[in-house]
């Protein structure tokens, strides 16, 4: 573990972003970076133990200094590792890394990785060719998604309103 501490401290001392911190968090080596959002990034890693590849979900350097988010993010991490279902991504494993020199502590999720496009992608791609996926393949995917979405609100992951009568 010291490992990946120390060498993000480095980083975090040199003001490093979290895109070129050392490419590698314990046991995982950062392969590719999968996206980036406002809370932080997924990477395609190997888990050089197991030898797999995994998905990680790391905060950014500046939400890990809030210890309130930082807290938030572990019990996601709990609950969603909770939950079993086919059509939702396992989690594996959480770590706070909590560094010996300084208050920043490095907190990531490793996950499933799932090779190929995401719905994103899919949706995007179809509609910028103008077209629209085959009838089968929209009952496919949205049966997925249901199954996920109802599996998720049965056990209070996703609190659902109506506001509109249908």
């Amino acid at each position: 573990m010291c490992q990946s501490s120390c060498d993000l401290d480095q980083a975090h001392e040199a003001g490093a972003s979290m895109s070129t911190e050392p490419r590698h968090l314990g046991k995982y080596e950062l392969r590719e970076r999968l996206a980036r959002g406002g809370q932080g990034e997924v990477w395609k890693a190997f888990d050089t133990q197991l030898r797999r590849y995994v998905a990680i979900k790391q905060l950014h350097t500046n939400m890990q200094s809030d210890p309130d988010f930082t807290s938030r993010f572990e019990r996601e991490a709990r609950f969603i590792a909770s939950l079993h279902h086919p059509n939702i991504v396992q989690i594996h494993d959480f770590q706070l890394v909590h560094s010996p020199d300084s208050d920043i502590s490095t907190a990531y999720m490793v996950m499933d990785y799932i090779e190929g496009p995401t719905l994103a992608d899919y949706i995007r791609n179809t509609s910028h060719k103008g077209q629209f996926p085959a009838p089968h393949d929209i009952v496919y995917i949205f049966t997925a998604v249901s199954l996920a979405l109802d599996y998720a609100h049965e056990r209070g992951m996703i609190q659902l309103t109506r506001n509109h009568p249908l």
